[in-house]
């Protein structure tokens, strides 16, 4: 190929060290036969994953991130332990330590780029604790076709401890248009918590919705008696329950207790006791139907707002912070001191634990 290409071709990259080759560009040709040669030998590497994108115009065509050079660059530079392969020969000569060629040192590929080997340890690892969308890119060392866009899947999907290379990597202004690679939850625009499944502290969490994200000690603080306020209310709910379905039993026994006498002064006309109605079909029991529908009504409603609270505070507690779990804990309790007295006096009619 360099003998195809003229003697000066093959003159700086045999010596790049040669003055006249300052402002040498390498040709298209010889990059792309060498991207060719690698990305058929290894198609796995990161740099050939970029490269798969932008031939789908998933990365834009005039983005530097898709110049041949560049994506030379990321290969045998920046992917680390990949410098040693055959296609990368010719990068190697023309950008060796006493190189003069300025597109060397011009060309920096793309930013903080992960390794091939750290992509793949990251999606390996992610995988092996949440199976999501990506995990078929790469699953094992083994299984593990493009560990580059598997793990931004995976990220995308759950943010992750193993996701901070590529979070890095994203948050790099140059590498905007990685989209496919790195989108917003990525990117380092907003501070982003990741997903720790064990207890821990700190103020970065998820509570609840995507935007619900304190960012300094004000905004937990906020978050905080929001959540202890909200544990409070839960065992008030649950007292106003309790209330009803009291107060409904109380009910039913008068109501059953004014319709038994009068049914027996329909049965028993001559007593002088009673007061006599003229027929049996004026007589009127209360409406015990209706006031079951509404009872039924009341309590169905309340049980949609118990269960509500109740399966709220389960997903804070769930974050595994410890601040917000003892939030979660500390207001149910506060709940049930208040309502001690009602607890007592209603028996076991009430369980500000349960619904």
């Amino acid at each position: 190929m360099l003998l195809a290409l003229g003697v000066f071709s093959q003159t700086c990259f045999e010596d790049p060290s040669n003055s006249t080759c300052v402002n040498f560009i390498a040709p298209t040709e010889v990059v792309q036969s060498n991207l060719d040669s690698l990305c058929m030998m290894m198609p796995n590497m990161v740099g050939c994953s970029i490269r798969k994108q932008c031939l789908m115009g998933m990365i834009p065509s005039y983005s530097s991130n898709c110049g041949p050079f560049s994506i030379l660059v990321d290969i045998c530079r920046n992917d680390i332990g990949m410098s040693g392969m055959g296609g990368c020969s010719d990068f190697n000569n023309l950008c060796s330590e006493d190189s003069v060629v300025k597109q060397c040192t011009e060309v920096q590929g793309t930013a903080s780029l992960i390794s091939t080997s750290a992509a793949t340890q990251a999606a390996i690892s992610a995988c092996s604790q949440h199976s999501m969308p990506g995990c078929e890119l790469c699953s094992s060392q083994t299984e593990c076709t493009d560990p580059l866009l598997g793990l931004a899947q995976v990220c995308q999907t759950m943010l992750m401890p193993s996701c901070s290379s590529l979070v890095q990597m994203c948050s790099d202004t140059s590498n905007s248009d990685l989209g496919v690679f790195c989108d917003d939850s990525l990117d380092g625009t907003n501070p982003t918590p990741y997903m720790k499944m064990y207890f821990h502290t700190g103020i970065l969490e998820y509570i609840l919705f995507k935007d619900f994200v304190p960012s300094n000690n004000t905004e937990y603080s906020l978050a905080w008696m929001f959540v202890f306020v909200l544990g409070v209310l839960n065992a008030y709910v649950k007292v106003i329950k309790a209330r009803f379905a009291y107060k409904f039993m109380n009910s039913t026994k008068t109501s059953l207790l004014l319709s038994r006498e009068e049914l027996e002064s329909v049965n028993n006309p001559n007593d002088n006791n009673k007061s006599e109605p003229n027929s049996y079909s004026q007589f009127t029991p209360l409406p015990l139907a209706q006031i079951e529908f509404t009872h039924n009504l009341l309590l169905s409603s309340l049980m949609l707002v118990i269960l509500t609270i109740d399966f709220l505070l389960m997903l804070i507690a769930m974050t595994f912070n410890v601040g917000l779990f003892f939030a979660v804990v500390g207001g149910m309790a506060v709940g049930s001191f208040f309502y001690a007295a009602e607890i007592r006096a209603r028996g076991s009619s009430i369980d500000p634990t349960c619904c």
